[in-house]
């Protein structure tokens, strides 16, 4: 009786501990629930972290590597001289290495002609070129659309014929002056041209109307020297003909010829001949120049002597060396030979104009040293004067055509400004190189390297 009491009590005790446990159950349910609820809060957040780290990788990636191809495309630009070329290169660079679909420069104004057209697709750039959005592009308005479907009508017109789902179009502008149009798109629908790739092809347009312009000014440039060139080369041959004709006249009268000649009338003969002496030199030096420019300065070949080159100036410049009073000293009469492969007559020509400058500059009584001397690896000849000498500024444009030192104008020395700039090239074209050292009041040391024959 007493077990049976005890079951029923048992039994009992266990019915009214139920609710309690069905409460800790449902609370640690809820924990379960609220605990499971931020695990996935924390997960999503971390996905969309995740997310937003891989998207701005990628777009610090692509950034980066736009600034890479701007800056490789300013770099090859530098190197060209033709402005198709240019734009041919940038457009190309911009499709391979940045994955636009398509890139066009409309050179304006209306009605606009092709600068460049690089695409994926065929584009009718006749169609192109009457939108009115690219009339608006030119007005100095940017066009940029993202997203093709929300786009206006004139906007989906322009991505119609670039094959778009997004573009921008640029006015080309440098200096307030426009020069087209440039046209960037995307084919791609999961792709869209961002705020970033905005402002970036906005760089590039810049960069593309201050190429054109630049390359426009060289040209033009260009255009006016090969004019100026042609001229002088016109006119000095003009020239040439009647100041012969001239010299031959007065020479006759001087040794009379053509009868006797007073003290009076035979100095004012040798001032006349003296002055058109200069004169066939200025249009000789015109003539010279002009053939460097043009490359119509032919240059044959051959093994020669530079002693006897300098040897054969110096014997030309002898009645020139009396009357200025100069002292030359030179070794052009002794020593062994110094063979170099130059063109005898173009090389007379540079080396006359670097002695024929030393005679002019120097003082009378004062020294001037040509020496020719060699190795193996160079024939070097030294024209050193003790004149009037070269300030440091310039003997920076020493090379320049027409350019003078201002003391040599101060001189009144006859000149053309042109002997240096012949020199300078003629020596180039035979693969050497010239140098000028120069201190005021002391004076000049022009030194010439060319390379040696073979087997001298």
């Amino acid at each position: 009786m007493v077990n049976k009491e005890k079951n029923f009590m048992s039994n009992k005790e266990q019915t009214n501990d139920q609710p309690s446990n069905f409460q800790d159950l449902a609370a640690v349910n809820q924990r379960l629930a609220v605990a499971l609820a931020e695990q996935q809060r924390i997960a999503q957040l971390v996905i969309q972290k995740d997310l937003e780290l891989y998207t701005l990788n990628d777009t610090l990636d692509r950034q980066v590597n736009q600034l890479k191809v701007l800056q490789l495309m300013v770099n090859e630009v530098r190197s060209l001289n033709n402005r198709d070329k240019a734009l041919r290169l940038m457009a190309r660079r911009l499709v391979q290495e940045l994955q636009f679909s398509a890139v066009v420069v409309l050179l304006g104004p209306p009605p606009f002609t092709v600068g460049v057209k690089y695409s994926y697709h065929e584009i009718d750039t006749d169609e192109l070129k009457r939108l009115p959005v690219i009339i608006k592009a030119f007005e100095k308005k940017i066009v940029y659309v993202d997203r093709l479907a929300s786009a206006g009508p004139d906007e989906q017109a322009l991505g119609k014929v670039l094959h778009a789902t997004s573009f921008v179009a640029l006015p080309l502008q440098c200096h307030q002056k426009f020069y087209g149009v440039f046209i960037c798109a995307l084919d791609d629908p999961y792709l869209r041209l961002s705020e970033h790739d905005r402002e970036f092809l906005e760089i590039v347009s810049n960069a593309i109307a201050g190429t054109i312009e630049s390359l426009d000014l060289e040209e033009r440039q260009h255009y006016i020297d090969s004019l100026k060139t042609e001229f002088i080369s016109i006119a000095s041959h003009q020239l040439r003909t009647p100041l012969s004709a001239i010299k031959w006249i007065l020479k006759m009268i001087l040794n009379g010829d053509l009868g006797p000649l007073n003290a009076e009338q035979a100095t004012y003969i040798d001032k006349t001949y003296k002055s058109n002496e200069r004169m066939i030199e200025l249009v000789n030096d015109l003539l010279d120049s002009s053939r460097i420019e043009e490359g119509r300065l032919e240059y044959t070949l051959a093994e020669v002597d530079a002693r006897l080159l300098v040897k054969e100036i110096l014997d030309q410049y002898r009645v020139l060396i009396d009357r200025q009073g100069v002292i030359v000293e030179t070794n052009v009469d002794s020593g062994e030979p110094a063979m170099i492969l130059a063109d005898h007559d173009n090389l007379i020509l540079a080396l006359t104009n670097l002695i024929d400058n030393a005679i002019k500059f120097t003082p009378k009584k004062q020294t001037i040293k040509i020496l020719v001397d060699h190795d193996r690896s160079f024939v070097r000849i030294t024209v050193k004067d003790t004149g009037i000498g070269i300030s440091a500024e310039d003997q920076q444009q020493l090379f320049t055509k027409f350019f003078r030192a201002d003391n040599a104008k101060r001189m009144q020395t006859h000149g053309t400004g042109l002997g240096l700039f012949i020199a300078n090239n003629i020596i180039r074209k035979h693969k050497g190189r010239i140098k000028v050292e120069s201190e005021i009041g002391v004076g000049t040391t022009v030194t010439c390297w060319l390379p040696p024959a073979k087997g001298s």
